[in-house]
């Protein structure tokens, strides 16, 4: 299939009797949506692989009770071409707080790859504190085609840097908290797009979320969502707001939340924040605070 057609997915899955796919997140989101909606005979799938983006651990839980347990996450990039970490079937259970909290990582690392946190002056972080996420192994590629510059800021020692950040807790599984260019600074404090995007989709009413920061005069950022809500839902700006300062905080909860139609996504239905954050640094000489 050359373009995300859910309809057609669905469609091949019946018909041929599918096994095994890949779908990024706001497409099982969606899948979700249209299987409670219309139940189609979708019981040949044996494995769905995701990745590509964070995974709400919220919607995961309802994926879960709804296929069952063929769900298995992969952590991976291009300049590192194998899967930098896994998390299988096994792990994807709902039966503890401590089983639901780590449906929130992407599993653990693979044999033959090497992923150490470290901080902007190169200091190897401890177990539980959040970096970048660099990788070393024998698939790294060697840098980047005519383009030294590049390849001289993201290639060092061996590894490659890969603007991810995140830490790796005590059970040795990698968590990924953001990008580095996605993390908001407001009022002098860090706020990662990813985890306010997994509190809001907690709503019953909220299909999908993009969260990034927008001038503030004050703040240089403030926190800003834009909020996709479930066909036929209903949810105030203010409870949305209220549900993530209960989970992280008020320095972490939008202060503003616009509810569209839909977001701005990739070929393969990847939410593409950057075109959600461009459009409010329009007429700004420069697009970070």
């Amino acid at each position: 299939m050359n373009a995300l057609d859910l309809e057609a997915w669905i469609d091949a899955v019946e018909r041929e009797r599918i096994t095994h796919s890949f779908l990024v997140p706001t497409a099982l989101y969606r899948l979700l949506e249209l299987q409670n909606a219309q139940p189609r005979n979708l019981t040949s799938l044996r494995t769905l692989l995701y990745g590509a983006a964070p995974m709400s651990p919220a919607r995961l839980k309802d994926l879960l009770a709804c296929f069952g347990p063929i769900f298995v996450q992969s952590y991976a990039a291009t300049e590192a071409g194998m899967i930098v970490s896994l998390l299988g079937k096994a792990d994807h259970r709902i039966d503890s707080d401590a089983a639901i909290a780590r449906l929130g990582s992407t599993g653990r690392v693979t044999p033959g790859v090497e992923v150490f946190i470290a901080d902007e002056q190169d200091n190897e972080l401890p177990v539980g504190q959040t970096g970048e996420i660099r990788i070393r192994c024998r698939a790294v590629v060697q840098g980047y085609y005519r383009n030294p510059d590049q390849t001289a800021a993201e290639f060092k020692d061996d590894c490659w840097h890969s603007g991810d950040l995140g830490f790796v807790d005590p059970d040795g599984y990698l968590h990924l908290v953001d990008r580095f260019k996605d993390m908001i600074i407001t009022g002098g404090f860090n706020v990662y797009a990813v985890e306010v995007e997994a509190a809001l989709t907690e709503h019953p009413a909220v299909l999908m979320s993009a969260v990034v920061g927008i001038p503030h005069s004050e703040w240089g950022e403030a926190v800003h969502a834009e909020v996709v809500l479930r066909e036929g839902a209903v949810a105030e700006e203010q409870s949305l707001i209220d549900l993530v300062k209960n989970r992280l905080g008020s320095f972490k909860a939008p202060k503003s939340i616009a509810l569209v139609d839909s977001l701005p996504v990739s070929a393969v239905g990847k939410v593409l924040r950057r075109e959600v954050r461009a459009k409010y640094w329009q007429g700004h000489d420069r697009a970070i605070a």
